[in-house]
């Protein structure tokens, strides 16, 4: 057959558009076709709302129609700039792209993946109900009570603000399932109470405890079933109790050692095949008799024999066999214990970067279930030695360093260059893949160590990179760090004649110049990194205009203006000052009676748009972020509480502008992740955590 007298349908010219370019990574997916570019969210980012507002642009002329997921996109230009509200379903989300031209020819040009899970964030203590096979967990910060599909993983809330009625947890610690009925107990440490919680409705009930007072301790102790009885028994820091949640009674029937410094009960399991109680006083594994009030001993963490104990903080039974199984902070390890022969075996290890929390024994599937405080984890691990912990919950995304404390955010290209005070570190994330990696610090770089660093700023032409340090041993320093090694060396010290006190922040201007921001002489000084001299731009008391508040919080040049930003707060009311590199002159751009808008509080964080004459401000007091009109000073919300949707700005700090994504980037500290923030919807995602 010859091909050539064949007759082929006329292609549509948004195929022959399609065909004309090649395929790149201007979209969300991988292989995401040129005409579709700028597609918010990342691809593979983490969320945990409901529905995402998808926005991009498209370069293809007279179409009909961009769906996202199979929602209609809107446009107000004949899609050059569109948007679609996308409903999330839990788990994984692919949501496809495609174009419709006039003639009704459908084309996919792109995908993005959306991933919805609940967000953990000190996730704390665990039980497993058999009889519904489901878990149940509390969370110490977001005080709330979730249920948790064992083998899925599928988390959803139950209980906490907005969810229920009734008085309000107040850092929830430990829970305890009322066997195959709709109620869960639940110990509150600030309350030094527990609650009874209607899992139907979540409505939450304390118990108004009559008899003696129990007292947690901060989070310290546990609560369990008595089944047969129908009892609670409480382990806390002044004592073993039994408490009737029927007649709301407590009664304590062993009182903690306080001789030789206290030794608080820090949890407790029964064995509801034989009704025997166990407890963990300190690090001591006690069987406890109930009629007697007797405690025996079977492996005392305090032996040199029994480190495998030290620290043990969570404790559960299986029923079927009557094996313990021990949580112990020392080592992150699971311990089994047989209560017949008091014979210990370490079964399972976990990160050190962890801090295991809660334990629960699932009999149903025959394994056991771990939390984890820092990573907001929840594993699972065999019963058997040697079991490797498998993540069955988790909102980790990206592989590397944690991110829990970032001060300063600093973007170059598709990496983003960031501060860790609590890792007394810098590091780098690759915007592509979520991955971090060390750049400087503990493991990577010698010289003097790193210390409260705050502020950073990058040459990468020169192959360096400058931290604000407030120090260690040494206090108030400019270092220079090389980015190929790591290595640290002292580039300026505070106190210098004419020099800056207290380094809040760094910038690098055009001319190879740093600027320091000092929150101590509420000035800004230049500092030549070549050859250490420094010389005062402008600070208060000099005349030149309006002076700082009280704390200097963030400052963001505006290359090519001669202008640099400055955001200062007093007691949590604060203002944008421009400032003249040239004479120093200080003037309020917005805030203190200045332009339109929410407030300013406490700007932590900005990041100068000069395409579109704004300035993009995080606000740390007003859990916002806005941007400025330096025209007439207006705020405008891009995104907050009301605005967008996804993981809270909360212990915000660090912000930059990705032009080319029409993206901020900043970090969450409650959620220990970095985010990206769509200019366009105010949606947040967590794009590394």
């Amino acid at each position: 057959m010859n091909i050539r007298h064949l007759a082929l349908p006329a292609l549509s010219p948004i195929l022959l558009a399609l065909a004309s370019v090649s395929c790149g990574g201007g979209g969300g997916g991988g292989d995401a076709i040129a005409s579709v570019s700028e597609v918010f969210p990342l691809s593979g980012a983490l969320t945990d709302a409901s529905t995402i507002t998808v926005s991009g642009r498209s370069s293809l002329s007279d179409l009909a129609a961009l769906r996202v997921g199979g929602v209609d996109a809107t446009t107000t230009d004949d899609f050059a700039t569109w948007t679609a509200d996308v409903p999330l379903a839990t788990g994984s989300n692919t949501l496809a792209i495609e174009v419709e031209d006039a003639d009704g020819n459908v084309t996919p040009v792109d995908e993005v993946v959306v991933r919805r899970r609940v967000i953990l964030r000190f996730v704390d203590g665990i039980d497993v109900d058999p009889d519904r096979d489901v878990a149940w967990l509390v969370d110490s910060l977001e005080d709330t009570l979730y249920v948790l599909d064992p083998v899925r993983g599928d988390l959803a809330p139950i209980s906490g603000p907005n969810l229920g009625a009734g008085t309000l947890f107040t850092i929830p610690f430990d829970v305890v399932a009322g066997r195959g009925s709709s109620t869960v107990y639940v110990a509150d440490s600030i309350r030094d109470s527990i609650f009874r919680v209607d899992t139907a409705t979540g409505d939450r009930t304390e118990l108004s405890l009559s008899g003696d007072s129990i007292e947690f301790g901060g989070g310290r102790g546990g609560i369990e079933l008595d089944s047969t009885a129908g009892f609670l028994i409480v382990a806390a820091e002044n004592g073993l109790f039994l408490v009737d949640p029927i007649l709301q009674t407590s009664k304590r029937i062993v009182a903690a050692q306080t001789s030789g410094g206290s030794k608080g009960f820090v949890d407790v399991a029964v064995d509801d095949s034989t009704g025997e109680v166990f407890v963990i006083q300190e690090s001591d594994l006690q069987r406890f008799d109930v009629p007697s009030g007797n405690l025996t001993t079977l492996a005392a963490g305090s032996q040199s024999q029994n480190t495998e104990l030290t620290s043990a903080n969570a404790l559960d039974v299986d029923p079927d066999t009557g094996l313990l199984y021990v949580l112990a902070l020392v080592g992150r390890q699971v311990v089994r214990i047989d209560p017949q022969t008091s014979k210990l075996e370490p079964i399972a290890a976990l990160d050190p970067e962890t801090l295991p929390r809660g334990l629960a024994f699932d009999a149903e599937n025959a394994r056991l279930l771990v939390t984890d405080f820092i990573t907001d984890t929840i594993f699972t691990a065999e019963t058997e030695p040697g079991s490797k912990p498998e993540i069955l919950h988790t909102s980790r995304l990206g592989n590397g360093p944690a991110v829990r404390n970032v001060e300063d955010l600093e973007m170059h290209g598709d990496e983003l260059y960031y501060s860790e005070t609590g890792e007394y570190s810098v590091g780098l994330l690759d915007l592509r893949t979520g991955n971090r990696r060390l750049v400087s610090g503990d493991g990577r770089g010698e010289g003097i160590d790193i210390g409260d660093n705050y502020g950073i700023a990058v040459d990468r032409e020169g192959g360096r990179m400058f931290v604000a340090d407030l120090g260690d041993a040494v206090l108030n320093l400019i270092l220079e760090v090389d980015l190929a090694t790591g290595d640290r060396t002292i580039l300026a010290e505070g106190g210098e004649p004419g020099g800056y006190e207290f380094p809040i922040d760094v910038a690098l201007l055009p001319n190879g110049k740093l600027l320091v921001l000092d929150t101590d002489v509420d000035g800004i000084f230049e500092l030549d990194p070549d050859t250490g001299v420094q010389r005062a731009v402008t600070q208060n008391g000099d005349g030149k205009g309006d002076d700082f508040l009280a704390f200097l919080e963030s400052m963001a040049p505006a290359p090519g203006e001669g202008v640099v930003f400055v955001g200062d707060h007093n007691a949590g009311i604060g203002t944008i000052k421009a400032v003249q590199l040239d004479s120093g002159v200080r003037t309020v751009l917005s805030g203190s009676g200045v332009g339109q808008g929410e407030g300013v509080g406490v700007p932590v964080g900005m990041a100068f748009d000069a395409e579109n004459a704004r300035l993009f401000v995080l606000d740390a007091g007003g859990r916002k972020i806005f941007w400025v009109d330096l025209e007439t000073g207006n705020r405008t919300v891009v995104s907050s509480k009301d605005r967008g949707t996804g993981p809270s700005l909360q212990s915000a700090h660090g912000l930059v502008w990705d032009a080319r994504r029409n993206l901020l980037f900043t970090h969450s500290g409650i959620d220990a992740a970095m985010l990206a923030v769509s200019a366009a919807s105010g949606d947040r995602i967590i794009i590394s955590k």
